[in-house]
């Protein structure tokens, strides 16, 4: 059994995104509390969301996310919600690039977890164990042979995506 925590590159990354969309949601506050009719309205949903946020961040700061890899399977322990699950049921490898760089991850359908924890009401029907906030060149590392050695069926359904798509 191994324990990974998120870098802290991956946490600077995500604190940025959490303070932009706070700054964002002052901004708009104050365009329409100008220009617009229903001001309060956004107005009190600004401050709902900048709670909201800094709550996010505080969360994040307090408890780091982690993954942990056995025999038996993943057991992660993000933000939003902590689960375990076995390697039959992580159902692929994803990549997602943004203005901040290509990430990569595992893809679980919510139907095939245990829950550990919910800190969240709604819950997602697919969850992203995002890999490369663990390892910034993860499938290198002592974590993607890990995953390789455990889950081989991600790697073979990831060729053959990638083939049709070339």
């Amino acid at each position: 059994m191994k324990e990974y925590f998120v870098t802290n590159k991956a946490k600077t990354i995500l604190e940025t995104k959490l303070i932009g969309g706070l700054l964002a949601g002052i901004l708009i506050t104050v365009f329409f509390s100008i220009y617009g009719k229903a001001a309060w309205v956004f107005f009190v949903g600004s401050i709902v969301l900048s709670l909201t946020y800094l709550a996010e961040l505080n969360r994040l700061r307090k408890s780091p996310e982690r993954i942990i890899i056995s025999s038996k399977g993943v057991e992660y322990y993000g933000i939003s919600f902590s689960f375990k699950t076995g390697w039959e049921n992580l159902e692929s490898i994803i990549s997602h690039r943004d203005i901040f760089g290509k990430y990569e991850g595992l893809i679980v359908d919510v139907g095939e977890i245990d829950l550990i924890e919910r800190r969240i009401r709604i819950m997602p029907v697919k969850i992203l164990i995002p890999l490369s906030s663990f390892e910034d060149n993860w499938r290198v590392s002592e974590l993607g042979q890990q995953i390789k050695q455990y889950a081989p069926h991600l790697f073979e359904q990831e060729h053959i995506i990638r083939g049709k798509n070339n």
